[in-house]
């Protein structure tokens, strides 16, 4: 395959991916690792256009080899800073614009830039450094919501430093004295695996964006936007699954049920913006209050629910007391005054005979009915026996 053809196959390519990622990326402008990744395959079409062109007629030295270079290491960069945004929420431009610039000035050194092989062998370790980067950062960050959708991307660039590394060494143990876009295997090679790289790419950053929608939507499906705590959706998937679980390990299940004690006064009096504050205010008191890796949910209104597990039952009440006493000690503040609250708490654990969580649940909304029975403010826990008392 001529030098004309393979260049105008990158070309096609570059612009399919700086198309697609740049329409992604007007979806969401939001999205600071689609804008880099558009960016890059800005940079990969500017390089491959300047080839193009210097394949069929002369142009001026500083365009290529000095700026298709230095497009083409910055397109690299892009690569890294929009992997970074993507795990890190942190760009790497200031990498892009150190690595481009020593590309740029290399060139006015007469060695490099009258000999090909140095050219290459002086670029070609800038790029391993921001590719070998970019793998570094997915892999550090597989484990995370969006991990499995890295792999792609990773077995993308990590295939690519494997024949820069190659073509290096080949360059190395056989100089061939190569020319300026020259046909010689090494560079048709490497043509051919930016082909394959930038399609590679594209298809794998448009996976790692359509992963990312998906979990978005998810977790939005499955969270109360006021609070960000887990909706009653979350509550039926969760509970069924840790239900299961407790009861196969023989491990404790509890509910934590509380609601805010006379929040209709609280809107009423303050509005339902306040009252929103409250439920936020409440919501982040709670949360304080408990484990990390509990479960807690919004059940809608003012109406809240901790899910707990591995516990014993002296350790349930003393959690839920703890939320009690610590939302009744830290009133709301406002603008003119603090707003004192507080909560009615109810609690309930898995026995023997129950037949799903929401046997417990139930129990725990009990408790907590008493609870306010009680004169609000309180703590109740019921068993099934109490219960069967309280009821007959």
């Amino acid at each position: 395959m001529d030098l004309f053809t393979l260049s105008l196959c990158t070309v096609l390519l570059s612009a399919m991916m700086a198309i697609t990622l740049s329409a992604l990326f007007l979806t969401n402008t939001a999205d600071k690792a689609m804008r880099d990744w558009s960016l890059a395959g800005v940079c990969f079409l500017a390089c491959s256009l300047l080839i193009l062109v210097a394949s069929v007629r002369t142009v001026p030295w500083l365009l290529t080899p000095v700026l298709s270079n230095t497009l083409y290491i910055a397109a690299h960069g892009f690569v890294l800073s929009g992997i970074t945004s993507q795990t890190r929420s942190v760009n790497s431009h200031l990498s892009i614009g150190v690595f481009s610039a020593f590309v740029l000035l290399m060139h006015f050194n007469d060695a490099i830039s009258s000999n090909v092989e140095f050219r290459m062998l002086a670029i070609y370790p800038v790029m391993l450094t921001l590719n070998l980067l970019s793998v570094f950062h997915l892999w550090r960050f597989r484990h995370s919501a969006h991990g499995k959708s890295y792999w792609a991307v990773m077995t993308i660039i990590l295939l690519f430093i494997v024949h820069t590394a190659g073509s290096a060494v080949a360059i190395l143990l056989f100089p061939d004295h190569l020319e300026f876009l020259g046909n010689d295997i090494i560079q048709t090679t490497n043509s051919l695996v930016v082909l394959l790289y930038i399609s590679g790419l594209t298809l794998g950053l448009i996976f790692v964006h359509a992963w990312k929608r998906e979990v978005t939507l998810k977790t939005v499906s499955r969270t109360d936007a006021l609070t960000g705590w887990f909706n009653r959706h979350a509550l039926n998937e969760s509970a069924s699954r840790e239900f299961i679980r407790c009861q196969r390990n023989q491990l404790s299940f509890a509910f934590v049920t509380f609601d805010i004690d006379f929040f209709k006064n609280v809107n009423d009096q303050y509005g339902h913006t306040t009252g929103d504050r409250a439920i936020r205010h409440i919501a982040n008191v709670a949360r304080e209050a408990t484990r990390e890796y509990d479960y807690h949910f919004r059940l809608g209104g003012e109406e809240f629910v901790i899910m707990l597990a591995g516990l014993k039952v002296s350790d349930v009440k003393a959690i839920a007391e703890r939320v009690r006493f610590a939302i009744q000690s830290t009133p709301l503040c406002m603008v003119t005054e603090s707003l004192p609250l507080s909560v009615s708490v109810g609690m309930a654990t898995m026995e023997q005979g129950d037949l799903g969580w929401h046997v417990v649940l139930e129990r725990a909304d009990d408790a907590l009915y008493a609870a306010k029975k009680g004169g609000r403010n309180n703590t109740r826990f019921l068993t099934a026996n109490a219960l069967s008392l309280v009821k007959g």
